[in-house]
């Protein structure tokens, strides 16, 4: 925070750092960076013309394009003034326009009430003869987040079975994950003692406590489970790397009692996949993101009613598998009497395009 400009420092947070509204820093950003490029376009005007429809040569982008995805609407406005085509269309297909997350967020509630579903992000529902698989790719290509229906159907260990076989495991348990990295404590307790307490629901007086971590163990037995539904859904080579180049070291498992889960946060493009119990989640696009460490319960609380802009939402069950694509940001909390359930980080090309934000 000391590093952080002043302008900026004063208006990404409002609750002491408990939670950092991203969309606050992105304003700042825009403004610095719209003054950067008409300085470089005064500068040399003739260059700036020529280049101004520019597509890269892996995903067709123009600047309009990606002036559209961080919305913002005056470097749009000063880049068609230069003479970029509005019509331009990227290999997914889009338009800069389409590159623009309210229009994705509203007609995704859109189509939850035409289907009558309570899920407000697109949902493929996996079946037998396997064309689930095409429907899927084609929404992660475009970068949208996609839950999976039922593409786990076989028996998975019950929370009897995975202490049984697991319970000597030594794990990291916290308010929220990697709550020692936020200033927040954290225990270390093997794995059958923390089923017990959280069983018994003996928190010592605190808020449900989580497990989001990795073991070597764990990972090995379940890693080709979560490579298999990859190689399966994803456009892998062609945008994601096979699950392989980083191995199980990539792969997280998460247990809670009803209550836990994970505060609003970004990170890479993940696949997370539940086991048994449930999952409530709430998505932000990237321009409307936030991170925070404030235990998703109080969150639930006192943040969700009165959000603008309000989350997608959307129920995971077991079996079921949910794409977050990078940047979005996510949060979770466990509605079922315990939740088991793993995310993998995947290797993305599409997030090089970090490297075009300016």
């Amino acid at each position: 925070v000391d590093n952080l400009p002043e302008k900026l420092a004063k208006t990404v947070s409002r609750d002491g750092y408990q939670t950092v509204h991203i969309s606050r820093a992105w304003d700042y950003i825009r403004s610095e960076r719209l003054e950067e490029i008409k300085k470089m376009c005064t500068a040399d005007e003739k260059k700036c013309k020529a280049y101004v429809n520019y597509a890269d040569k892996r995903f067709g982008l123009t600047p309009l394009h990606l002036s559209y995805f961080n919305r913002d609407e005056k470097l749009s406005e000063y880049l068609m003034g230069l003479g970029a085509d509005p019509s331009a269309i990227d290999v997914a297909g889009r338009k800069p326009l389409n590159m623009s997350f309210p229009s994705f967020v509203n007609n995704s509630r859109k189509w939850a009430k035409q289907r009558g579903s309570a899920c407000e992000i697109p949902e493929v529902i996996a079946d037998e003869t396997g064309e689930w698989a095409k429907e899927a790719k084609r929404l992660i290509r475009e970068g949208e987040p996609v839950i999976i229906r039922g593409v786990v159907t076989d028996k998975v260990p019950t929370l009897e079975e995975l202490v049984s076989k697991f319970g000597n495991v030594t794990v990291r348990v916290g308010s929220v994950p990697y709550a020692d990295y936020f200033g927040l404590n954290i225990e270390h307790l093997k794995l059958s003692q923390f089923v017990a307490r959280s069983v018994r629901g003996d928190d010592d007086g605190q808020l449900p406590m989580y497990v989001f971590a990795k073991d070597a163990t764990i990972n090995s037995e379940f890693f080709e489970l979560m490579a298999t539904l990859v190689r399966k859904a994803f456009p892998v080579p062609d945008i994601f790397d096979d699950p392989s180049k980083i191995g199980p070291s990539a792969l997280h498992f998460a247990l809670g009692r009803e209550g836990s889960g994970a505060p609003m946060h970004i990170h890479s493009d993940a696949l997370n996949l539940v086991l048994a119990g449930k999952k409530r989640w709430f998505v932000l696009p990237p321009q409307d993101a936030i991170y925070s460490r404030k235990h998703i319960s109080t969150w639930v609380k006192e943040d969700l009613p009165t959000a603008d802009p309000k989350p997608l939402e959307c129920v995971q069950n077991a079996g079921d598998a949910i794409y977050v694509p990078f940047d979005w940001a996510h949060g979770v909390i466990n509605s079922g009497e315990f939740t088991f359930a793993f995310a993998l980080e995947l290797l993305s090309d599409r997030e090089s395009l970090k490297a075009f934000k300016w």
